[in-house]
């Protein structure tokens, strides 16, 4: 992970919009997940270094450009969640003058769960290596196809080497392949093929 940036699932209580339930950091942007899906804030590459610039000199040569994407769950219900393994850190929030946005004990997290976003079909968000990544947990008998994805505010959408591309005004925002398993009876993974 590049210095200073700290890759966490922090919550919300108040200090953002009411639609947001976690923000998490990565080199890539930040992410928003809340009430319908994902708000993906791409970053131009170095934008912190000229942020700082910024800060700096104010100047306005010195600003970066961002793309914002929005990864909707259709139909999904955002409506029962929680995070899980606190990561025994709090921050503080005080947001301009009105108190209402100020928030205080801010926990972070590593993961958090969304129980039945579908009908028997839970969704898990982690950190990991500096990226958000995201599973569904399907129950037996569950009907994996009321899964849909759709996605807001691309520049356009392919399928490469497996990949789900993103193009936006600033360049590209991917899914991996999706990875699909089911536990045996020993606990082992069996693959399942799947793809986009």
């Amino acid at each position: 992970a590049t210095a200073g940036i700290d890759p966490r699932l922090i919550e919300n209580k108040g200090q953002w919009h009411e639609e947001v339930h976690y923000k998490a950091l990565t080199n890539g942007g930040y992410f928003f997940i809340g009430e319908s899906g994902i708000t993906v804030q791409q970053l131009e590459q170095g934008f912190f270094d000229q942020f700082h610039d910024f800060l700096q000199k104010n100047s306005e040569d010195a600003l970066a450009n961002t793309h914002t994407l929005k990864l909707e769950f259709v139909g999904g219900d955002f409506t029962d969640f929680h995070g899980v393994e606190n990561l025994q850190r709090t921050d503080n929030y005080f947001i301009g003058d009105n108190p209402d946005k100020h928030a205080k004990g801010v926990r972070s997290f590593q993961r958090a769960y969304y129980n039945n976003i579908y009908s028997n079909i839970d969704l898990r968000f982690d950190i990991k290596s500096d990226r958000l990544k995201y599973e569904f947990l399907v129950a037996p008998y569950a009907d994996p196809n009321e899964i849909k994805l759709r996605v807001n505010h691309a520049e356009s959408i392919e399928i490469r080497d497996g990949r789900l591309i993103f193009k936006t005004s600033i360049g590209e925002v991917y899914e991996e392949p999706p990875f699909v398993y089911q536990l045996d009876e020993s606990g082992g993974i069996q693959r399942i093929e799947c793809d986009y």
